[in-house]
């Protein structure tokens, strides 16, 4: 999917920038545990513990792409890589 194009074809002599960023979040969870029980006599004796364990990875990038006088920029959502610039359409 294509963004709109940022375009910067005005008079001016600035270049703006366009910036396109985004995140993901990761994690995972593990739990271990253990049970130890003894009878003796007729008489139960136990214990259990459990140990839990929970990490998260949040992974961000953002790209600034400068976008000088008399031109356009297109990009995709799905490869940065593949954003283009392009000249404006000169008028008559």
């Amino acid at each position: 999917m294509a963004s709109a194009p940022v375009t910067n074809c005005g008079l001016g002599k600035e270049s703006i920038t366009f910036t396109v960023a985004g995140s993901v979040e990761i994690g995972e969870t593990w739990t271990t545990g253990t049970q130890l029980g003894i009878s003796v006599d007729g008489i139960n004796l136990g214990t259990s513990v459990e140990f839990s364990r929970t990490k998260m990875i949040k992974y961000s990038q953002e790209v600034k792409i400068p976008v000088e006088p008399g031109l356009k920029v297109y990009s995709t959502a799905v490869d940065l890589l593949s954003s283009r610039l392009i000249a404006c359409p000169r008028p008559l």
